[in-house]
């Protein structure tokens, strides 16, 4: 049985209970006791991280999903894994560079995530599809067993 036919968790992802989740993932960041932090800190984070985005996910209706779904914030996600792959560079709060300090680091990042999911990230995707298009039309269809001459027997 999964946790998502559980009626007491839909009870809860739907209750004002719910809100306690982003009230404590706000919260961590401040919490200055490194032994919590180093004990269940990363857990609460993640619960809390799971808890919202499948609220968002379940009820697309909520005023909180539909600021989610924007444009702007979905072309974001679009972007998180060049994102993700780029942010280590520019991002570097100990680094003195200038291409690491505010705002150029920004704009480094977002520029060159732009660039390679249009150029790099894009054109995979597409191949993908192609190869799994082509391996799909390529594999041939059976009703029954075959028989020595390689020939679909009914």
């Amino acid at each position: 049985n999964s946790l998502g036919a559980w009626e007491k968790y839909q009870q809860f992802l739907r209750s004002r209970w719910f809100w306690v989740a982003p009230v404590i993932l706000g919260m961590l960041p401040f919490l200055d006791k490194p032994r919590i932090q180093m004990f269940a800190g990363q857990t609460v984070m993640n619960l809390c991280i799971l808890l919202i985005i499948e609220r968002m996910v379940r009820y697309p209706e909520t005023a909180a999903a539909k600021v989610l779904n924007l444009a702007p914030l979905r072309f974001v996600g679009v972007l998180s894994y060049s994102l993700y792959l780029w942010q280590q560079i520019f991002l570097n709060r100990h680094s003195t560079s200038w291409i690491a300090a505010f705002p150029m680091n920004l704009v480094f990042a977002l520029a060159l995530a732009v660039s390679s999911y249009y150029f790099v990230e894009r054109p995979f995707l597409r191949l993908k599809e192609k190869l799994g298009a082509a391996k799909a039309t390529a594999r041939p269809r059976r009703s029954g067993p075959l028989n020595v001459a390689g020939a679909t027997e009914t």
